[in-house]
């Protein structure tokens, strides 16, 4: 026997491994930031682009497509007063020129509740996606290594979202699998039992075909915990198909996660944290809990042994700050209560 197959496989269980420890939820970046063309570096097109850009960092924001046209509509008109900083810098394809925007996230914020827009917290599930291409003949499933153009567009719609996107690491096993797939509900059946190895809290299967010269068709499946959702979609641009699939995504992530009505609702909770064993563990569990966007203050009514007692307000009740907990590696719940919670080792 040689060593060489026993060397990759001990690597790709590394990788899978590490890509599972990542898994659940990650605190998104870039949330206040957006990119835009423009025609030129005068101050009227600036003004212009900044309230293009503001709508696409609002989108991100609050997780609503339609945010930039309801109540948050009225920032638009002050878009470059709550610019932090911008930049030119080349277009991405080399063509033309673009405005690199990054807004004041205090500013934004205080404007944003002036108008009572809730936003969503910048902790938000993960998500492996899987895309299925069969085009002249040939299988192609875009990887974290190797996403062509086409992965390469669902994480750019993901970004655009602010929606954490992750790609499968395709190895021999998932390769073999999903090329003895046949049909649209074999592709997506073999996708979605191969994600439980990286411990998502949300897949995504799309599977692009040619339906006639230049037609394409694209099947969707999510899931989310237990839930599925499927539909189609045909058109004659592939690429908008793709952006569409995300948007999909985000919508129905953002109607789970970041429904206005909860976020709107303010609640103070007493929950127990068990499991505290050392002073490392107390200042871990304070400072993830207070790094919480559904966490506006914090309070420790007391220490024992057994762990400790705290007063929580939180931003969208005890459902949203759930949410939050369950997308980290800290805390778990505690069965059978709803006030505690354990340290994870």
């Amino acid at each position: 026997m040689t060593r060489r197959p026993i060397v990759r496989r001990l690597a790709i269980a590394l990788l899978l491994c590490a890509a599972c420890g990542a898994a659940a939820a990650r605190d998104v970046a870039g949330l206040y930031g957006a990119r835009v063309a423009v025609a030129d570096r005068s101050p009227g097109e600036l003004a212009r682009a900044a309230r293009e850009a503001l709508g696409v960092v609002l989108v991100k924001l609050t997780g609503d497509r339609a945010a930039p046209r309801g109540a948050a509509a009225p920032l638009l008109k002050d878009a470059s007063d709550l610019l932090l900083k911008y930049a030119y810098a080349p277009a991405a394809d080399g063509h033309g020129l673009e405005l690199v925007a990054e807004f004041d996230e205090r500013a934004l914020a205080t404007a944003l509740a002036a108008q009572a827009v809730p936003l969503w917290g910048k902790e938000r599930p993960d998500t492996l996606a899987w895309l299925v291409v069969d085009e002249d003949g040939r299988r192609e499933v875009a990887s974290s290594d190797e996403p062509g153009l086409r992965g390469e567009a669902l994480r750019q719609r993901a970004a655009r979202r602010g929606i954490p996107l992750l790609l499968p690491i395709m190895d021999i096993e998932e390769a073999q699998h999903l090329g003895y797939a046949g049909d649209w509900d074999a592709i997506a059946t073999t996708a979605l039992a191969l994600s439980g190895r990286y411990g998502t809290p949300a897949a995504l299967v799309g599977y692009l075909r040619p339906s006639a010269p230049g037609f394409w068709v694209a099947d969707w499946r999510l899931q989310i915990g237990s839930e599925t959702r499927s539909w189609r979609e045909e058109g004659d641009l592939a690429e908008l198909m793709l952006d569409d699939g995300i948007d999909a995504l985000a919508d129905t992530l953002a109607q789970r996660f970041a429904n206005p009505s909860d976020l709107a609702r303010a609640e103070t909770l007493e929950l127990a944290i068990l499991g505290i064993d050392s002073a490392e563990d107390y200042a871990r569990v304070l400072n993830y809990l207070e790094g919480l966007d559904t966490v506006s203050h914090l309070f420790v009514r007391g220490v024992g042994a057994a762990g400790l007692d705290v007063e929580i307000a939180t931003r969208g009740g005890r459902e949203a700050l759930a949410s939050s907990i369950a997308f980290g590696r800290v805390l778990v719940p505690v069965a059978g209560r709803m006030d505690a919670f354990q340290v994870v080792r």
